[in-house]
């Protein structure tokens, strides 16, 4: 009799289990290992979406200095997924920028207006996507003899236009940081740590503009060692604008993180899944050390002029898989108008395996040559 009711228990568990796959496919599949697996945490990151310098007045844009036709899309396609991604992470030059105060003031606020009357289209304010803003050098830096160079007083600019995607929650690096635009996130069983990696510093001798592509690093590694000791924590990944490591080198000119280099044996050691990054306007997944922490650079938010435009998504699965998932849709060659038109692809899918990657991404880096725009 027991064996009996137990077959009809296992029997009602399959159908509901089958019932569940049929109807939520992405959420709930069967593990390969056998049993239930589902996604616990979805999350998306792009940055790099600010018009060019040459471009602030063509129809394609407004004060935001926003590209305006490809956000949009951007938005209304993650809003639209069957599962959306639980947190949007904008990783920097959101906004043309590089300026005096007021002009990246003026563009902030236009964003934010932009975002809340449904200018980026109507569905990401209402969607249950928790969005968060990274500042990119676009937004903390302005332009001198030529040079880029640490703009006094955008972190309070940022911080006050800002405010409603900056998490109310979000962890301190430090008492006495003067970067509050860097600070760390619990969501679930994973710890972002988002790095500002333009902090500002004031003139030196050797530096009379300041210096470009600095953070707080110890706070940073701090932060890093505390959540790898935090048992509730399984997964850690670090966002910031710039990226340490770039088409097969780091570096420390204008496309990498100074610090990048110093900074990689830490997530190493830390088991950090993986560095997100921007600024270059291309996607790139790499592992500089031919395994571990991963170098992610979805930079091809918008701006000029990558060869897709896109956004990548992390699925967290309960089994412990990280799937990485970038989607693109391609150009229209007219210059920023491309976006509304033509299918989304995925570009890239594979898992972030802690060893060697098995599916190394083979697409090429880099932007369009001869990309005929207004200049």
């Amino acid at each position: 009799m027991k064996h009996t009711i137990w077959l009809a228990v296992l029997a009602i568990s399959l159908l509901q289990a089958c019932t569940q796959s049929e109807t939520k496919p992405d959420t709930q599949v069967d593990s390969l290992v056998g049993g239930a697996d589902k996604i616990v945490l979805s999350f998306a990151f792009m940055g790099c979406n600010r018009m060019d310098y040459r471009d602030l007045k063509n129809q394609y844009t407004d004060a935001s200095s926003a590209n305006i036709a490809a956000l949009t899309r951007i938005f209304e396609e993650m809003s639209s997924m069957s599962r959306k991604p639980d947190l949007f992470f904008f990783l920097g030059d959101m906004v043309n920028g590089e300026d005096k105060l007021s002009v990246v003031d003026g563009q902030l606020a236009a964003w934010v207006s932009d975002f809340n009357n449904g200018k980026f289209g109507s569905k990401i304010k209402n969607s249950g996507i928790e969005v968060v803003a990274i500042p990119g050098n676009h937004e903390f830096l302005t332009r001198v003899n030529g040079g880029e160079y640490p703009l006094k007083g955008a972190i309070d600019v940022w911080l006050k236009r800002m405010a409603p995607f900056l998490p109310s929650d979000r962890i301190a690096l430090s008492s006495d940081s003067v970067d509050q635009a860097s600070f760390a996130l619990k969501r679930g069983n994973v710890g972002f740590v988002l790095m500002n990696t333009d902090t500002y510093n004031p003139p030196t001798s050797s530096a009379p503009y300041g210096t470009e592509g600095v953070i707080p690093y110890d706070s940073i590694v701090q932060q890093i060692a505390a959540f790898r000791a935090d048992n509730s924590i399984q997964h850690i990944f670090v966002l910031g604008h710039k990226p340490a490591y770039v088409q097969g080198g780091f570096g420390s000119n204008h496309m990498h993180l100074p610090d990048g280099q110093k900074m990689w044996p830490v997530l190493q050691t830390n088991k950090v899944a993986a560095m997100l990054s921007a600024h270059a306007h291309w996607y790139e997944r790499e592992q500089p050390m031919g395994s571990g922490t991963y170098q992610v650079i979805a930079g091809n938010g918008g701006s000029w002029a990558p060869k897709f435009y896109g956004y990548t998504v992390v699925n967290v699965w309960q089994s412990g898989n990280l799937e990485l998932v970038s989607k693109g849709f391609d150009a229209d060659k007219t210059c920023y108008a491309a976006p509304t038109s033509g299918p989304v692809y995925t570009v890239d899918s594979t898992f972030l395996t802690w060893g060697k990657n098995a599916n190394p991404y083979t697409g090429s880096t880099g932007q369009l040559q001869n990309y005929p725009c207004t200049h």
